[in-house]
């Protein structure tokens, strides 16, 4: 090689798969190897490769958002089942109270033919009490 005094050529290669080249050098290479060598140029696979990984991130992505969503709303509808379970619950228990009232058990003594004990008597027992078969 020759070298030319005051012109210097600098061919500036990044990687195997592009390079770069400023618009000074592509006017002055005419030909379209030259072009094609000093400009960025990605190849085929680099290229295949970027747009498999675009559309894998974008298709993760879409899932993602899809599974959160529908994750939520099967939270927002056993939240919904937890406050109905709750309120029958308590409806539940309202209804038990209700029942142990004094006035509520009076009432069924009445409807049951029972009297109330005016005088309450016990049995006194002394000595050893057993019963037989």
């Amino acid at each position: 090689m020759h070298k030319k005094k005051g012109k210097r050529k600098t061919k500036t290669k990044m990687s195997k798969y592009f390079s770069f080249c400023n618009n000074k050098q592509k006017r002055l290479n005419q030909g379209k190897k030259a072009r094609r060598a000093r400009c960025l140029d990605l190849n085929l696979t680099v290229r295949v490769f970027l747009l498999g990984a675009v559309f894998l991130s974008v298709f993760a992505y879409v899932l993602t958002v899809n599974n959160g969503s529908v994750k939520g709303f099967e939270i927002s509808k056993l939240e919904s089942q937890i406050t109905d379970l709750n309120r029958q619950n308590q409806e539940l228990s309202d209804k038990v109270e209700a029942t142990k009232t004094l006035s509520n058990l009076e009432e069924k003594v009445k409807n049951l033919n029972m009297v109330s004990v005016s005088k309450i008597e016990y049995l006194n027992v002394s000595g050893p009490v057993a019963m037989a078969k």
